[in-house]
């Protein structure tokens, strides 16, 4: 069973996914590193740059394709993006359990480098925070499961949590 972590950006995603999956005996792979490397653009800023917003989400799609048709059991951290497209959500409520790390707003904006992230780029924190309120209902109308993160939240106790929500879909 391949278990799919979605969340806004900067939700942990990527960190705790990683780490979860270890503790769980499991492959981890990132949609984003996958499309960087077969992009052969090194980044996804790069290749956003230079193939636009719309090209990056055609190539998310084939690539999240390709992955669910050849790997098996899995924790996959899809881009904070990828959900908004019907297509990937139906894609994806077919083939793998979806957890939503529903992260707190201000931990968000803590983590968050815009450099490093295309959509975020250039933006205003209101401009992030009604990004994040448009997003939310998305993610929680595709999750099977959902894992709050709050600032309270220790890094291995939430990683422990994640672990069992995992476990609980292989």
């Amino acid at each position: 069973m391949i278990v799919a972590l979605t969340g806004f950006m900067a939700s942990g995603k990527s960190y705790f996914g990683r780490k979860a999956a270890r503790r769980c005996g499991l492959k981890f792979a990132d949609l984003d590193l996958e499309m960087a490397e077969r992009s052969g653009y090194g980044s996804v800023n790069a290749l956003v740059a230079r193939e636009g917003m719309e090209t990056f989400r055609t190539f998310e799609t084939e690539v999240l394709a390709q992955l669910l048709e050849t790997e098996k059991d899995m924790v996959l951290s899809l881009g904070g993006g990828t959900v908004l497209s019907p297509a990937n959500r139906e894609m994806l409520k077919r083939k793998v359990r979806i957890i939503w790390l529903d992260t707190d707003l201000e931990i968000i904006m803590q983590r968050m480098n815009p450099a490093i992230r295309p959509v975020a780029a250039g933006k205003s924190r209101e401009e992030l925070e009604a990004l994040y309120a448009e997003r939310r209902p998305v993610y929680e109308s595709c999750a099977d499961a959902v894992l709050h993160i709050g600032a309270e939240d220790e890094t291995d106790e939430t990683v422990q949590r994640l672990a069992a929500l995992i476990r609980s879909f292989i």
